[in-house]
């Protein structure tokens, strides 16, 4: 996937400096339709290593993806086999290893909304916002900054760091469009619950698709902002 011979021997001695100076680290996974079958290794393979994580992040359709990848994409059989390892794999290296999957099952998004930022809105002081309000933000090539992840509507920007800096930013957000942002997690909520709607999903994938198909406009972004 990197396109390297290199690649795999940088990572093992990448690995080994990071040991022998006692610094935490984790391995993160592209997971695709083909390389399920070498979770059971690629365990191995970290806990050998000393690893503390292992995030195992589902391919997405971006990239290189759209272009040469559709081969390897994930369909719900292989996401289904790769949860089912991991619930396996997590137990034999509880307290060792921790197992991180990028997905999510409709029923534990159905049991707690507040993963998906479903749940009813909290309050936001212009003072100070709650660190769960917004738990992960991105900055892209441009220096612009998103919720969630790459990809992100440009209608939902936080602001840009080229321009401004995030203690600046992120209040107005929080304070302007924060609550759209709310309604359109939202609105993908009830559309993944929805009879039919798939098992298991990259809720981050899922959100970045959303927010550049709804109907939440820049328009009603504005809207939103001055009630």
């Amino acid at each position: 996937m990197r396109g390297s011979a290199r690649a795999f021997d940088k990572v093992v001695n990448a690995a080994k400096q990071l040991r022998e100076a006692g610094i935490p680290f984790g391995f993160i996974h592209t997971l695709t339709g083909e390389t399920w079958e070498h979770l059971v290794w690629l365990a191995d393979f970290a806990s050998q290593q000393g690893a503390c994580l292992l995030q195992l992040h589902p391919l997405e359709f971006v990239g290189r993806a759209v272009t040469s990848m559709h081969a390897v994409l994930n369909d719900e059989a292989s996401l289904a086999k790769a949860y089912l390892l991991c619930l396996a794999i997590a137990r034999r290296y509880s307290g060792s290893l921790s197992i991180q999957l990028d997905l999510l099952h409709r029923d534990d998004l159905a049991n707690r909304p507040e993963l998906g930022y479903a749940d009813n809105q909290p309050q936001i002081a212009r003072s100070h916002a709650p660190p769960q309000c917004l738990s992960l933000i991105v900055v892209e090539a441009d220096g612009s900054i998103v919720p969630i992840s790459s990809g992100f509507s440009r209608a939902f920007r936080i602001g840009n760091i080229a321009s401004e800096r995030l203690a600046e930013a992120l209040p107005r957000f929080l304070m302007d469009r924060y609550g759209v942002f709310r309604a359109l997690c939202r609105e993908m909520f009830e559309a993944l619950m929805a009879p039919g709607g798939p098992v298991l999903f990259n809720w981050h994938e899922r959100v970045v698709e959303w927010s550049r198909s709804s109907k939440m406009s820049e328009a009603q972004l504005v809207v939103g902002e001055a009630s």
